[in-house]
Parts: C-alpha cells; structure tokens; sequence
C-alpha cells in the first residue's frame, strides 16, 4: 500500500473491504476510516482516506492499561485511546503515528514473526488479513436473520449530506438520539433486541440540520453512552428518541 492509493485500490490490496469505522469532515476534507483484523497477530489497522484517497494505516489505539511498561517501541506506533467520545478518537486517530514507514513496516514484520505470521509482509497481509469477525448465531435460521441485519445497518451505506429522511429510510427510525455532543443531533440507529450487546449492529449518525455530517461505526460508536440512553429509555427516561 502507498499513499495516496483510492479505497477501491487499497481493498483490491487487502482482499477485503474492512469495516466502517468513521465519516466526517474535518477542515473542509472529508476523512474516511475503515479498519481491517490481522490474523494471527489480532491487531486491527485503521486505513484513513482525506478526500478519497490513502492518507495513513494506524495502528488501532489501545487503552493506557493495556500497555506494558516494555513496549516502548510498539508505543511509538500505537496510539492511546483518551474516551469514548467519538471524536475524540477521530482526532487520536488522525495525530497516531502513520506506520507506512520502513520502519513501521520492519515493526510489523516482528510482530507478525512473533504471532506465526509469514516474514515477508506482502505475503502475510495478502494472506492474514481478514474482515471484522462477527459472532455468527449457531442456527441457521438465525444466522441469515443476523447477516440481513448486518446489512440493513451497514454504516458504508449513508454519505455525508444525505438527507435524516433518506437515513430513517434505510435504517428505519432510531433508536435514541442525543442532543448532547458536537453536532446538534446524535442518533444511534440498530437493533435493540438482536443487537442489544453486538456493537456490529449499530450506526451512530451525527446530524446537523436535519443532514449527515458524521457517521461513526466500530470502535467508535461510543458504546457506554448507547448503554446508557437505552437503559434511560427503557425506564422512561430522558434520552431522545425520534418521532
């Protein structure tokens, strides 16, 4: 992979189109993230694209507990997550450490080695990257029941402007909104019963004017928050939902 390479390019690269992690507009460029999980090694990379095109892999950021004290080198590459607040995250993101360096690729290639992973990294990331691993239900039924759902709340589906009618007619309405937050809306769009523990099955789509100016996904859809609009909700709280 090399900068400047579109996300079409970089999938063809990869052999997978990765998950949808965020959406925004930053500076007048818009910045797309999606992120993709190294096996055996499990660390997931996030590909960042300014205005459609490659503009840094980060390592996916870690929370300050999970580092060692030893791990002076991977610190360097890694990131360090500081909330759960979406944008937040977008910004610890866009200021992480670009490992699309000979030295960020010499890092790599240890840590792929130490995981079992082949030496020569073209290899391992054609041959070891994978998409988001899902918890796939055991009946079939339901299995094809969860992939339609993974479906309906794919946040790849929505654009920045798209119209909050187009949205709640691909999502259908949601489930809580927030008033709380950068934009003058956040809404959580998903699954309540199925995906009531499965972030897979959620779409955070931050609005203004009643027009998409964020979609978040993943790792950044702000879990604890959605937790807690729904435990509100369900006990007649104040969260918002929409009409």
């Amino acid at each position: 992979m090399k900068r400047g390479m579109s996300p079409e390019e970089v999938r063809d690269v990869l052999g997978v189109a990765g998950r949808h992690e965020f959406l925004v507009r930053r500076a007048g460029v818009t910045v797309r993230c999606s992120s993709v999980l190294v096996s055996p090694a499990h660390y997931r990379l996030y590909c960042v694209f300014t205005n459609e095109r490659l503009e840094k892999v980060v390592l996916r950021p870690r929370y300050p507990h999970e580092i060692g004290e030893q791990e002076t080198v991977r610190q360097k590459f890694q990131a360090v997550w500081l909330s759960h607040d979406p944008w937040d995250r977008v910004k610890v993101v866009m200021d992480a450490t670009n490992i699309l360096s000979d030295e960020g690729i010499r890092v790599l290639r240890s840590w792929s080695r130490s995981a079992g992973g082949y030496k020569d990294l073209p290899g391992f990331i054609t041959a070891w990257l994978i998409a988001a691993p899902v918890a796939v239900p055991r009946d079939v039924v339901m299995s094809l029941q969860y992939g339609e759902l993974l479906r309906k709340y794919d946040p790849g589906s929505i654009e920045l402007g798209t119209a909050r009618e187009e949205v709640e007619r691909i999502y259908g309405s949601a489930k809580v909104c927030d008033a709380e937050g950068r934009c003058a809306l956040m809404c959580y769009y998903g699954d309540d019963q199925w995906g009531a523990y499965d972030p897979e099955l959620w779409v955070l789509v931050g609005f203004d004017c009643d027009s998409v100016v964020a979609v978040f996904g993943g790792d950044f859809l702000n879990w604890p928050r959605l937790e807690e609009l729904l435990r509100e909700k369900g006990a007649g709280g104040g969260s918002r939902s929409a009409e």
